[in-house]
């Protein structure tokens, strides 16, 4: 048994820090009593903590601080980076409709990524049974899809590789890449080239949608 997820280029909604897992710890403290007799309770402003991590995305070496909430995992890495476990989505509105995925153990390592759907019209695929397990998604529409850009020293020349999505399940910051047999979506996709033909001016955001 099979789960299909779908990309839809037309989508207007982006998945954001509202849209993960809330981290965030509620505490209620002692209750009192006032001097009138009533009882009050004391709770904390709930709050999100944050990381201050090294990385290369604009070429420069840099200190950035991110949400906890932006943390993924990867329980078995990234083929080519098999050692590393946690990665950092970064979502910058200078980069839309781009975001840029940050190794936390190495600042040199990090990928440009898009949601596929800005580069085709209708984009779908199988999740297995064991990857879907793997995942803890109960339900496709709550996973997000995102494609890693190879960037060569010609901008224009920009692909995305169709062909290995990730997986990425934004309630429980679980990530996954897998490998895709349908030749409609191909290694090397030109992303200034392609049906969606990503626009250097393009700023709409897109999110992946199961059916």
């Amino acid at each position: 048994m099979t789960t299909r997820a779908r990309t839809t280029a037309g989508d207007t909604g982006r998945l954001g820090p509202s849209d993960t897992v809330d981290a965030r710890a509620t505490a209620a403290g002692p209750a009192t009593t006032g001097t009138a007799g009533t009882v009050s309770t004391m709770t904390t402003v709930p709050t999100t903590r944050m990381l201050e991590i090294r990385t290369t995305r604009y070429g420069e070496m840099e200190t950035v601080q991110i949400s906890e909430d932006a943390v993924l995992a990867f329980p078995e890495g990234v083929p080519g980076f098999e050692r590393h476990r946690r990665f950092a989505l970064i979502e910058d509105p200078k980069l839309a409709p781009f975001c840029w995925l940050q190794s936390l153990h190495d600042p040199l390592v990090g990928v440009l990524v898009i949601e596929p759907g800005h580069l085709v019209a209708d984009y779908e695929f199988d999740i297995s049974d064991p990857d879907a397990d793997q995942l803890g998604l109960d339900d496709p529409s709550d996973a997000r899809v995102l494609s890693i850009l190879v960037v060569p020293e010609n901008v224009r020349a920009m692909t995305a590789n169709l062909q290995a999505p990730l997986i990425v399940n934004p309630l429980k910051r679980i990530a996954k890449q897998v490998i895709l047999t349908d030749e409609r979506f191909p290694l090397r996709y030109p992303v200034f080239g392609g049906a969606g033909a990503v626009s250097p001016v393009d700023q709409g955001p897109g999110r992946r949608r199961a059916c």
